[in-house]
């Protein structure tokens, strides 16, 4: 039998190509590359070293939160990262000092603190947001009035992601009311490359205006009203607009007079709609503004309240409320030319089958999020 000095010796020669090397590092943290298999040797050393400086890195999920960090209760600002489950497996303190250049890419980052400390820190991941071809998701709810020091840095964070803010949500009219009084009238105009919002139950009304003293609704209008460069239309996902049947007929009289063509699709997820499908055409234009029912069967199922009316009429205080399962119809309201090109099977697939949960380059802003 050999011995035991024997077999370590031949397993010492056995010779392990750099690339391999490589696809073993990705599985090792960074940290302990350069503490723990840099030190091992000189060759080592130099692959851990051009591993570094060659690989692209992805920030992958941050949190911006503050912990505490002593007995005597002082919290300061850290990132927290997060495993595969969603579950906060490491927290680090904030960077001081711009990212590596291998850094290239994030997945999300959620901001349940703003201070200057942060926006510095948003600083330092400029690059990744105005990077080439990069499609930002901005996610503000109207709860950031939560965050103490949000009206303050907001117009400090707004330039960052600007250019490149794809899509948009903005939950309900009082979220889009509080980013304009904190940021800009024309938040929504200034994202030249905005493609969808994501408005929930904040439905466009005419007439189309996103002045000072327009309403949250108008300025929806706007949006949807201004043609996009590219012949892309824009698409607007919108749940429970109530009561549809009326605010519909200010987009229906909006096309109608229309004299230029523009093109969008609103994805509707509707428990009742009064008066069905319906189509219009615009000759001056070329176009049709069509309602169509997408999915009669497969729409998300909502627990919507019912008040009790029979018990308590006398202090409507009193009265009860039950939840019962509720299933919403998918529609789509489209403005396209009336003879549509083939594209736009792809655009009506992408519109129907958006979800938030396989956004990509997320930036969420939300209390609801507070350590």
């Amino acid at each position: 039998m050999p011995s035991t000095a024997n077999t370590w010796k031949k397993r010492n020669q056995i010779k392990v190509s750099n690339d391999v090397w490589w696809n073993v590092f990705e599985w090792i943290l960074r940290a302990e590359l350069g503490l723990k298999m840099a030190l091992l040797s000189a060759r080592f050393d130099a692959i851990v070293d051009t591993f570094l400086r060659e690989k692209r890195w992805s920030l992958g999920v941050l949190k911006i939160i503050r912990r505490t960090e002593d007995k005597a209760g002082e919290k300061k600002i850290a990132i927290a990262c997060f495993d595969g489950a969603g579950n906060i497996f490491r927290t680090f303190p904030i960077a001081e000092r711009p990212l590596p250049n291998g850094v290239t890419a994030f997945e999300r980052i959620l901001l349940s603190h703003v201070d200057n400390d942060v926006v510095e820190f948003l600083h330092h991941l400029e690059p990744l947001f105005i990077k080439k071809g990069i499609n930002l998701t901005l996610n503000v709810c109207h709860w950031t009035s939560g965050l103490p020091n949000w009206p303050i840095t907001a117009p400090e964070v707004w330039p960052l992601v600007v250019e490149n803010t794809v899509r948009l949500r903005i939950h309900d009219e009082y979220g889009l009311i509080a980013q304009n009084h904190r940021i800009s009238p024309d938040i929504i105009r200034q994202c030249a490359n905005l493609r969808l919002i994501d408005s929930r139950d904040l439905f466009p009304e005419g007439p189309a205006d996103d002045g000072t003293a327009s309403s949250p609704a108008q300025a929806l209008s706007q949006w949807l009203h201004l043609p996009r460069g590219d012949g892309w239309p824009k698409i607007l996902l919108c749940e429970e607009v109530w009561p549809f049947g009326e605010k519909v007929e200010g987009l229906k009289k909006a096309f109608v007079e229309a004299s230029s063509p523009v093109n969008f699709i609103v994805r509707l997820s509707l428990h009742h709609l009064e008066g069905g499908p319906f189509e219009l055409r615009n000759e001056r234009t070329g176009e049709r503004l069509t309602m169509e029912l997408i999915d009669d069967a497969g729409g998300e199922e909502v627990q919507q309240g019912i008040e009790e009316e029979d018990a308590f009429d006398d202090d409507e205080d009193d009265r009860m409320t039950h939840y019962i399962p509720v299933k919403h119809k998918l529609w789509l309201l489209r403005r396209c030319p009336i003879e549509r090109p083939k594209d736009w099977v792809h655009w009506e697939k992408e519109a129907i089958g958006w979800s938030w949960d396989s956004a990509s380059n997320v930036i969420e802003v939300d209390d609801e999020h507070l350590d």
